[in-house]
């Protein structure tokens, strides 16, 4: 089980670390991890690397998440101060954004579904031509 975990930790690492170098050698200013994420994604997909490789490490990961968030807590009761005194002000910011972004995605998204159904392709599909 140990192994296990290790094993799939040392690939996720590997995808990460990959990832950075290419992104560094290639001065592409994009997040290493999400590289090294979707490159592995990839690689599943292809059946490169098979999923039980790193299912265990990734169970491992997410059971223990509370845990590899104690830094940003710890970071956050540093501005503790700021969070006092502006703390409702960045809690509206933050709240009327994620309304904004979530009322724009439904828009979004309607409106696709609408113009889809309209398109004539979708019209003779449904005739059977």
């Amino acid at each position: 089980m140990v192994f296990r975990i290790l094993t799939g930790f040392l690939i996720l690492c590997a995808f990460s670390l990959a990832a950075a170098e290419l992104l560094s050698f290639l001065r592409i200013p994009f997040p290493a991890p999400l590289l090294g994420m979707m490159a592995l994604f990839a690689c599943m997909r292809l059946k490169l690397v098979p999923v039980g490789l790193v299912e265990e490490a990734c169970k491992f990961i997410l059971s223990n998440m509370v845990v590899l968030f104690v830094p940003i807590l710890v970071g956050v009761m540093a501005y503790g101060d700021m969070l006092r005194e502006k703390g409702l002000q960045i809690f509206c910011a933050v709240f009327l954004s994620l309304l904004l972004t979530l009322l724009c995605s439904g828009f979004a998204a309607e409106r696709f579904v609408r113009v889809k159904k309209e398109s004539p392709s979708n019209a003779e599909a449904e005739d059977g031509h």
